[in-house]
């Protein structure tokens, strides 16, 4: 199965907006990028997002995003 920006966003409960800086800093990309620009994730990507859930409100508290992400990136 494959999701546009929106639609995961949906389904994981935060923006697309975020899913977009997500890309944009390099925390979680898309599986690809279609013809006319859009990202496309797939299921691993969602996995990868709803498995790391549980520690996304933590990066909101951080001054600095990067540290966190430098400690414990998505895998």
């Amino acid at each position: 199965m494959e999701y546009t920006v929106t639609k995961l966003g949906q389904m994981a409960g935060i923006s697309a907006r975020t899913l977009r800086y997500y890309d944009e800093i390099g925390i979680l990309k898309p599986a690809r990028i279609n013809s006319s620009g859009y990202r496309i994730y797939g299921q691993a990507e969602l996995d990868r997002l709803i498995g790391r859930a549980g520690w996304l409100p933590i990066i909101f508290a951080e001054k600095n995003l990067s540290t966190v992400v430098l400690k414990e990136p998505l895998l």
